[in-house]
């Protein structure tokens, strides 16, 4: 499966430090694939999680993303356990995809995309994000726009895609 639980690649910023909104969303991201390796009854407690929020839609609009991630990636997106506090580029990148379908600007959530699925899994993807992002703002669980690197990475080792900095 492209989307992997590691222990390693996290950058400078601790989930406790995150706003509660963009914890929830990664601790959902997390316990779905936690669910799918290990222990499918968590799934129960995503439904719970979503429902207690007043988003029971979120947990398919979340469910159809993360099988998206995990089946149609060309290439491992990495996200964290739940138990660890670090957060992986790509967690962060997702927060930023989130944020840009938020905030109306989706060019930079779109290039992420393409550059980890396919075309068509690509143009799928964002419908399924942006629904998210909207459910979720329509809940007030604003997530906060990243900083991004222009294309190519402002670093010769950054990633060709626009992966956010938090500041």
């Amino acid at each position: 499966m492209p989307l992997v639980e590691t222990d390693t690649l996290a950058i400078s910023s601790e989930f406790p430090d995150l706003p509660i909104s963009e914890q929830f969303v990664l601790w959902a991201a997390r316990i779905w694939l936690k669910s799918n390796y290990n222990a499918p009854t968590l799934h129960l407690n995503l439904r719970n999680g979503f429902r207690a929020a007043h988003m029971d839609d979120g947990y398919l609009i979340l469910d159809r993303i993360m099988t998206l991630l995990s089946t149609q990636a060309t290439k491992k997106i990495y996200l964290h356990c739940a138990c660890l506090t670090g957060i992986t580029e790509h967690e962060h990148a997702i927060l930023g995809i989130i944020a840009e379908f938020q905030t109306g600007n989706e060019s930079n959530a779109h290039i992420v995309l393409k550059e980890w699925l396919p075309s068509l899994a690509a143009k799928e993807a964002g419908r399924e994000f942006r629904d998210f992002a909207m459910l979720l703002k329509a809940n007030g669980l604003h997530i906060r726009e990243r900083q991004w690197f222009p294309i190519g990475g402002e670093h010769p080792a950054a990633p060709v895609s626009p992966l956010p900095t938090i500041h």
